[in-house]
């Protein structure tokens, strides 16, 4: 039950830091198909763990059905350690030379790492409003409120 937990947890973190990372690393022409895709393979991921539940809850192994989950989330762990950090995390940490190394290893065209890191550069100078917005935009707290009421409208569903 306390991995029942620990993978809780672990799935909220990655519900919101997955796609940011993927917006930050996939290329612009295909950022938004990259991004839509993690959505469609959690929805498979769903759909296999239910045919493994349903699979092993006629069979009374029910260790089995909790300690499967542990297989794609070891491999998960495996994949997560050769991942490149995010070029915009690293120029926010005045790495901007390494920034450019991780930008080399993901595009082929050396012309789009350069405009790429000039975006970069150019949104950093930007000040970030988040706080400023939610408290001064009525509009905004309006969007944020319903967007949190969605997810716990969804957490009440069992999903």
């Amino acid at each position: 039950l306390a991995w029942r937990l620990v993978l809780g947890l672990a799935i909220g973190v990655l519900t919101f830091t997955a796609p940011m990372y993927l917006a930050e690393v996939s290329p612009e022409r295909n950022r938004g198909a990259i991004v839509a895709s993690y959505q469609l393979m959690i929805t498979i991921g769903i759909f296999l763990a239910f045919l493994s539940d349903t699979a092993f809850s006629y069979s009374g192994d029910w260790h089995w059905m909790l300690g499967i989950i542990a297989i794609p989330g070891f491999l998960f762990l495996l994949g997560v350690l050769v991942l490149p950090d995010s070029p915009r995390w690293l120029m926010m940490n005045g790495r901007k030379s390494e920034a450019v190394e991780v930008l080399h290893r993901l595009r082929a065209d050396p012309g789009v790492v350069s405009a790429e890191v000039a975006d970069i550069e150019a949104q950093l100078k930007i000040p970030q409003r988040g706080m400023k917005m939610f408290v001064n935009n009525s509009n905004f707290r309006r969007s944020v409120g319903l967007g949190v009421l969605l997810q716990f409208v969804q957490q009440l569903t069992g999903m």
